[in-house]
């Protein structure tokens, strides 16, 4: 979920142990949260301040993008989730990196981290992903 669901998508890009996955809302685009989301103005704000600029950080955030990689398993038992109001993981993002690994996809009314998404995600990944994976 979240920071989580970056974490695992770049675990997926190098552990070929993960053969299932569900991704709640991941972050996949650092960038995009340092630089533009209001969850991260504070930090801006003092990068910022001490010199810090977008353009000098690019590089770097291209070696912990998932956009830049491929999963390991197989995209068929990958399931990402987005929330349609979600300003931290904007679901065009979400959805960009479904489509890139041939995952899953679902997107619920909600914002970022809410129950409505958490619940019916649990439904979606018992549909699309627990027969795969107890297979």
């Amino acid at each position: 979920m979240s920071y989580g669901g970056w974490i695992a998508a770049l675990t997926t890009q190098v552990d070929s142990r993960v053969n299932c996955l569900t991704m709640v809302e991941p972050i996949v685009d650092i960038s995009h949260v340092m630089w533009e989301s209001l969850a991260a103005r504070t930090m801006r704000r003092q990068l910022r301040a001490k010199g810090v600029r977008e353009e000098s950080l690019s590089r770097l955030f291209r070696l912990v993008c998932p956009f830049e990689g491929r999963a390991n398993c197989a995209g068929e038992n990958i399931l990402m989730l987005a929330g349609s109001y979600d300003q931290i993981a904007p679901p065009h993002h979400v959805k960009r990196l479904a489509e890139h690994w041939g995952a899953h996809y679902r997107e619920y009314a909600q914002a970022h981290c809410g129950y409505r998404l958490q619940y019916r995600g649990w439904e979606d990944m018992k549909a699309l992903l627990l027969p795969r994976f107890l297979a």
